[in-house]
């Protein structure tokens, strides 16, 4: 008779702790998708070439860093990856390639090809204050 009572909160502890090991199997697998994703992206941003790019986005085309690729490659490549990026991209993708088209269309208008000035340093943007007069110095003549 003992052992008929335990049986249902035996079965109860199996099927919570079975539930817990399929949770953390499924978390290890989106964790180890996610940083293949990660590597992949870093690969494409360093090699700054168009084969790498369109693999990233070939193999993760809904992906968010979609968009941040494009507006980390050099421009012509991300120009480059635009016209050859395949359908069923992200929206940031798009709204990436759309802004660099209306840069470059902007540019080309302009007929300026040089890149634009890196930004001052936050320290050099600082006014010094004025220099005030040294105590007991101050001419009386």
């Amino acid at each position: 008779m003992g052992n008929r009572e335990g049986t249902p909160r035996l079965s109860g502890l199996v099927a919570l702790l079975s539930s817990y090991v399929a949770r953390v199997l499924a978390f290890s697998s989106c964790a180890s998708s996610g940083t293949a994703e990660i590597d992949s992206f870093s690969r494409a941003v360093a090699s700054q070439k168009e084969e790498e790019a369109l693999a990233f986005i070939k193999e993760h085309r809904s992906s968010p860093l979609v968009g941040d690729l494009i507006e980390l490659l050099q421009p012509d490549v991300a120009l480059e990856v635009c016209t050859s990026m395949p359908s069923g991209v992200s929206r940031n993708a798009r709204r990436a390639c759309q802004q660099l088209q209306e840069a470059n269309a902007a540019e080309s208008a302009f007929g300026h090809s040089q890149p634009p000035l890196p930004p001052r340093p936050p320290h050099l943007d600082v006014p010094l204050p004025p220099k005030k007069p040294a105590l007991g110095k101050v001419g009386t003549s």
